[in-house]
């Protein structure tokens, strides 16, 4: 059964999407992204455009599955127009307390892999790189998309930090600059954090905030869960089971750092995203905004 989306464009591109189904507490509703609007083509209106479902995959935008209406009527005449390669934007956030030192390597490698022709299309996808701190994530590595900028930083290991680290509010930090930060305002964009899951120190935010507000931004939160070995078990339990919730809240992966293919899951789940579907329609009614 297709899930039908509704689109509202008014005359000054005002949108309005009416998303099928309700969110629970666990798990979002899907989400429809419109990412521009050319009306340069008039009478003929092109837009672009993504979609995801409750669980963050990729939807299938085409005229059987999207219902669009101009100034509240619908259009006619639509089709879809191709595909669009925008790119993505993604935040890398290293989260490195005492205790996770033997797996800052395996953190360095990661990144480097999706910083590959495998994963990441150079010049079209952008990445970044912040570490968290006491009280908020610092940048390492500004947004740049050229693989060998990424080897290049990673000349210097990474180091562990020396005090507690802010894991809840550093994210939801990084979720209110975002803008901010993207290279392009209609790219894709998600964040990835490598963590224990565990925060003491965070109050700025709460725990559970950060999903909800990730996923009402459209902006995925993959976990990579890494283990920290001054915690007890109990501790590092709590700590996975709140990156898995954290992901499932916000459309995203949950992967360990030592599950090579649970990460090659998160890389291809960006890259998913890398094209917008292009969807071109003619207003009943066309009249200037």
């Amino acid at each position: 059964m297709n899930i039908r989306w509704q689109m509202l464009v008014g005359s000054c591109l005002s949108l309005l999407l009416l998303l099928a189904g309700r969110a629970t507490a666990q798990q979002p509703a899907g989400q429809l992204i419109i990412a521009s609007v050319d009306e340069s083509t008039a009478p003929t209106i092109l837009l672009r455009a993504y979609g995801m479902d409750g669980q963050g995959n990729p939807l299938v935008l085409s005229p059987q599955t999207v219902e669009l209406r101009h100034g509240g009527s619908p259009a006619s005449s639509v089709s879809t127009a191709g595909t669009f390669q925008a790119g993505t934007f993604t935040i890398f956030v290293i989260d490195a307390p005492p205790g996770v030192e033997s797996q800052l390597e395996q953190v360095q490698q990661a990144i480097e892999a999706y910083a590959s022709p495998a994963n990441m299309v150079e010049g079209v996808d952008y990445l970044a790189i912040y570490l968290i701190g006491e009280s908020e994530a610092s940048q390492l590595l500004a947004p740049t998309n050229f693989h060998n900028a990424v080897r290049n930083f990673f000349a210097d290991p990474l180091a562990v930090q020396t005090g507690p680290t802010a894991l809840v509010d550093s994210l939801g930090d990084l979720l209110q600059q975002v803008g901010a930060l993207k290279p392009k305002p209609d790219i894709y964009t998600s964040l990835v954090v490598f963590t224990d899951g565990t925060d003491v120190v965070s109050s700025a935010f709460e725990a559970d905030e950060i999903g909800p507000l990730a996923a009402e931004r459209g902006i995925p939160i993959h976990t990579i869960w890494l283990e920290n070995e001054n915690l007890q078990p109990f501790s590092q339990q709590a700590g996975q089971d709140y990156l898995a919730a954290l992901a499932a809240e916000s459309r995203a992966v949950a992967a360990r750092i030592d599950q090579e293919t649970e990460v090659q899951v998160l890389w291809d789940r960006i890259g998913a995203f890398r094209e917008h579907t292009v969807l071109q329609y003619v207003p009943e009614n066309l009249s200037g905004g």
